[in-house]
């Protein structure tokens, strides 16, 4: 557990800069108006982990070759077909549950409703939901390093 925690680690700290910087940048070109929440820290936290703990377990569990071509029919489908980019009454009733449930437009609310919280609301459930997530990547990640070592 400890490479594992180590590693993601690492990742995650990698990422901080490209984030901060990315803000800044958006605030000040598209003069975004941030209402920053205290739970800011936690939310990055959350999206981390959970990016993470999916990330490795998927990784873990699928052939090199299947995990790379999943990890990119994700993203195209995460940008294409989720409520990040357009609003989930757009997606038929039935989609519009599968996303209740699944990380990524939990991990957008998350971050909108920290980062704008005059604009956006933020309630519990995606934070529940990314906890959920990401524990549950990290466990199957953690099971299956036992499984091969």
């Amino acid at each position: 557990m400890a490479f594992l925690a180590a590693d993601a680690m690492v990742w995650f700290l990698s990422m901080l800069p490209g984030l901060i910087v990315a803000l800044v940048i958006a605030r000040w070109y598209y003069e975004l108006d941030l209402s920053i929440s205290p739970l800011l820290p936690i939310a990055i936290v959350l999206v981390g982990m959970t990016a993470t703990g999916v990330g490795y377990a998927i990784a873990s569990f699928v052939p090199p070759m299947v995990t790379l071509l999943l990890t990119n029919l994700l993203l195209f489908v995460s940008l294409m077909f989720s409520p990040i980019n357009f609003p989930a009454d757009r997606l038929p009733d039935w989609l519009q549950v599968v996303h209740q449930v699944l990380p990524i437009t939990a991990m957008a609310d998350v971050m909108r409703g920290t980062l704008a919280r005059n604009h956006f609301e933020i309630t519990a459930g995606p934070f529940v939901v990314l906890a959920l997530w990401g524990a549950i990547g990290f466990a199957a990640s953690y099971a299956a390093m036992n499984r091969r070592g």
